[in-house]
């Protein structure tokens, strides 16, 4: 079994966290609105399954999608409004369906007149559920875990890759576009380009002005040249999007990638609620200013340093 799980990419591994997340938040909400029902116990496990299923579903294959892009950028509120009328839709459909399935065995119809009082315990555990998936989303499910079983209470050594991502000119395009067009622009192009990073198991490590810096477990960056396919999918990306850029903006923004191999050491700071922080990448974040300078001097689209973390850092250009 640990065998099976370890042939697992860590993509793969966070969307099936994702979808589990999401079967048992909402396989308890079903629960408790069949007890409210008044209604045998295996009408809740059947609900439980469905809806629970249904909705980790629809959260990983649509919302995390690129079709679902949309509801992921609009304002926050009107997407958990969206999410949850679609939420309670579905509870009415699993509703149906398990008195339709169940019919032969209890011949119970459908407990309409309950819905007054049902309907405001979904729509309220919906919210709840809603925002508790896309805190984990905005976290990381891994990231939370290890948060909140104190992992780096003491300091942990890790062999990452990180790759450091920003907009060229920035400073140009905020003189051509304004400062509140400009704003607009890199929050379009962060939110951008963090899916592609996060589907070929990178994380985010921090987002700091125009860029990003994104983190692989070694491993993970090796396997399957899983970090030059976030590159390339990061490069597909906003090829894809440019017909909005131009829309919005009038302009579409370029922007250099650096990567290197560093040894880190993570751990918390301050108090228990201050994030965890990669101590080590601070010297990897001075070498990557000398990335960027020779990058500007020999015309690179990607500066590189790369090697196995534990030997000498060499920097080059491709």
């Amino acid at each position: 079994m640990e065998i099976a799980i370890n042939l697992l990419s860590i993509s793969t591994r966070r969307k099936l966290a994702s979808i589990l997340l999401a079967v048992v938040i909402f396989a308890v909400l079903a629960g408790l609105t069949t007890r409210a029902n008044g209604r045998p116990g295996v009408f809740g496990v059947l609900n439980a399954i469905l809806l629970g299923t249904s909705v980790g579903l629809f959260e990983q294959f649509y919302v995390q999608s690129p079709h679902g892009r949309w509801i992921r950028s609009i304002h926050p509120l009107r997407a958990i409004m969206i999410y949850t009328a679609v939420v309670v839709t579905m509870f009415f459909a699993v509703i149906n369906i398990t008195h339709l399935i169940l019919w032969p065995l209890y011949q119970l119809p459908v407990p309409y007149s309950r819905l007054p009082v049902v309907l405001p315990v979904v729509i309220a555990f919906s919210v709840v559920g809603i925002v508790v998936m896309r805190t984990v989303h905005f976290i990381g499910i891994e990231t939370l875990f290890h948060l909140t079983i104190g992992t780096y209470h003491r300091p942990v050594v890790a062999e990452k890759v990180l790759v450091f991502l920003d907009i060229n000119n920035s400073t140009g395009l905020a003189e051509q576009l304004g400062a509140v067009k400009t704003k607009s622009l890199v929050g379009k192009f962060l939110f951008d380009i963090s899916k592609p990073i996060t589907d070929h198991g990178g994380e985010i490590y921090l987002y700091k002005g125009d860029g990003l810096i994104a983190l692989w477990d070694w491993q993970e960056a090796i396997r399957d040249n899983k970090i030059l396919r976030a590159l390339d999918a990061v490069f597909a990306t906003i090829e894809r999007e440019q017909p909005e850029y131009l829309e919005q903006f009038g302009v579409v923004p370029s922007f250099r990638v650096g990567f290197t191999a560093a040894r880190s050491w993570s751990a918390s700071k301050g108090t228990p609620s201050e994030p965890s922080e990669c101590t080590g990448v601070r010297s990897t974040l001075r070498r990557e200013w000398r990335m960027r300078q020779r990058r500007t001097m020999l015309h690179a689209r990607f500066p590189v340093m790369w090697s196995r973390p534990s030997t000498t850092t060499t920097i080059g250009c491709l």
